[in-house]
């Protein structure tokens, strides 16, 4: 409900109407400001264990019962990995004018 725009020219009976209706909205809106209030503290509560666990150093063989095959390796050498493609033109071309076909499997 919006209030209307000529206020000095209400009576006292509208005034009196319109100030119980905002005195009503107050309430209601405070009412929700307490909740999400609520709401927000229950959350910080469960924010502050997760960021709790997220201060503890991780997990390695030698500090947990991870086995120690799971812990960090080492850094693979620079040149090992897949070939990049190979260069247009590096393969043999086909044959322009093919005397036969076969089907190879």
């Amino acid at each position: 409900m919006n209030p209307p725009t000529d206020l000095p020219n209400l009576s006292a009976a509208d005034k009196d109407a319109l100030i119980a209706t905002l005195l009503g909205r107050v309430e209601a809106l405070a009412a929700l400001v307490a909740a999400l209030q609520r709401e927000n503290a229950e959350l910080r509560a469960e924010n502050a264990v997760l960021r709790a666990k997220l201060d503890r150093p991780p997990k390695t063989p030698s500090n947990s019962s991870k086995p120690p095959s799971s812990g960090h390796k080492a850094s693979a050498p620079a040149g090992s990995g897949r070939k990049g493609k190979a260069h247009a033109g590096a393969h043999r071309p086909l044959h322009p004018n093919p005397t036969r076909k076969r089907e190879v499997l």
